[in-house]
């Protein structure tokens, strides 16, 4: 059904009228209009696909991904700027490649999914697994993988962020139920917002729910996947989680226990963030 090879999604014809400086900031803008159109529900995380397709908010967005062919990585010279730029490119990647490979029910329909989807950005081909593990993760290896994304001769090393954040977890969004909200990152507000969406996160019960009376903390998969991101050990992800824990009878219960509270995770559900 969907074929076997990568795909590059952004192959539409490349403007010639339109500059490329200023991508990176159209990026946010295009977030936006695509949460407006897609009816987006803060409360569910859920997006409404079929009313994003063919919209003139996808289409357009679309058009701007083309643009990324010829865009030069090196204008983004900030922290802020690369990390806005990629978890924008890394959320759109996904909206773009449920869409163009007509999922229905979830991303697993497709073998391979986040490596298989690609953009092409300045000349290099980046997917989903490129984004998150090899830039944003600071070319760390995927949990379940035996490989660092980017070879030592990859040229796309230069472009990790580093020292990298675990905060990016709340805010890459996969395209499955259990992922957090989609949202439009800027540079000059960027901490805030990571903070706002580990803070979010972290204090929604489906995702992280403390049980004093059952000595036990249960916790989204992400934290078991990426627990060396979080600080490896059981104690430093129960810690993490205090820094972003709203003050209740709960929390206090969870920083007096830190040593013996039990973890439990909850299983990840895979199936499509859509409202339909």
């Amino acid at each position: 059904m969907f074929g076997t090879g990568p795909r590059i999604l952004n192959h539409s014809p490349i403007p010639i009228d339109v500059p490329d400086t200023s991508v990176a900031e159209e990026l946010f803008t295009a977030v936006g209009r695509i949460m407006e159109t897609a009816t987006f529900d803060l409360d569910t995380s859920r997006l409404d696909y079929a009313a994003l397709r063919g919209s003139e908010a996808y289409e357009a967005y679309v058009d701007l991904s083309s643009r990324l062919r010829r865009f030069d990585l090196r204008q983004l010279n900030s922290r802020a700027d690369r990390l806005c730029f990629w978890i924008n490119v890394f959320n759109c990647l996904i909206i773009h490649g449920i869409i163009a490979l007509g999922i229905e029910e979830s991303v697993k329909e497709v073998r391979g999914f986040f490596r298989r989807i690609a953009y092409n950005i300045g000349g290099w081909r980046f997917s989903p697994d490129d984004i998150e593990h090899g830039i944003l993760r600071g070319n760390t290896r995927h949990p379940f993988g035996l490989k660092r994304p980017f070879h030592p001769w990859d040229d796309r090393r230069a472009f990790a962020v580093e020292p990298r954040d675990p905060r990016i977890h709340f805010a890459l969004v996969c395209g499955a139920s259990s992922c957090p909200p989609v949202g439009a990152y800027s540079p000059s507000k960027v901490e805030d917002q990571l903070t706002f969406a580990a803070e979010a996160f972290i204090n929604d019960p489906s995702r992280v729910l403390i049980e004093p009376t059952k000595e036990s903390v249960r916790l989204s998969q992400i934290f078991q996947w990426y627990a060396k991101d979080f600080g490896a050990t059981h104690k430093a992800v129960l810690t993490y989680l205090l820094d972003y824990l709203d003050p209740n009878p709960a929390r206090d219960w969870l920083e007096a226990n830190l040593d013996s509270a039990a973890i439990h995770y909850i299983p990840y559900n895979w199936s499509l963030n859509t409202s339909k």
